[in-house]
């Protein structure tokens, strides 16, 4: 099962490639450089060379072969586009569960809770176990303003995905007054 890892999370919070900040920033060697032993994992390769500047490119990166990009998009649009949530809602369309998962957690980190909320709920009922736990974390997020939303919380607390679950408390004590 996949989560929505660091590089997720510092896309969201708008670290772009290229700041020091950014986990990718730093020197990658290149791949004859590489010496892996069998039971560890091959380093990642280099991230492509693609510097996200506009919404347009940000958009159509969503759909890039490579995640780290889609990341970056996803980033993009939550940091910079005047029309996030509804960009971050479109992305939710994407085929690719780690742009639908990072697009939940950007709705949920800017709000506003109107517009939030229903996407959200929705979100609950993702076939993706990452995208449920980034929509109860969202709800969470909004804080009294999900109220409504605690009902369909707890409906679906009885499942089988133990970090939902926890995530889903968590979110309930922000939620209630």
């Amino acid at each position: 099962m996949r989560t929505c890892s660091a590089f997720v999370i510092a896309s969201i919070l708008g670290f772009m490639v290229g700041c020091s900040e950014h986990p990718l920033s730093g020197d990658v060697p290149e791949s004859s450089d590489r010496v892996s032993a069998p039971d560890q994992p091959t380093p990642e390769p280099p991230l492509p060379d693609v510097m996200i500047t506009s919404r347009e490119q940000a958009l159509a990166a969503l759909n890039h072969r490579d995640l780290r990009i889609r990341w970056q998009a996803v980033g993009f649009i939550r940091a910079h586009s005047a029309s996030a949530m509804a960009d971050l809602t479109e992305a939710m369309n994407s085929p690719h569960e780690d742009v639908v998962c990072a697009a939940v957690a950007g709705i949920g980190a800017i709000g506003p809770a109107d517009a939030a909320l229903p996407i959200l709920v929705n979100a609950l009922d993702h076939p993706q176990a990452t995208v449920r736990t980034e929509a109860v974390i969202g709800l969470g997020q909004l804080g009294p303003a999900a109220a409504s939303a605690v009902p369909a919380i707890e409906a679906r607390m009885n499942g089988s995905d133990a970090r939902f679950q926890e995530k889903a408390r968590e979110s309930l004590v922000k939620i209630r007054p």
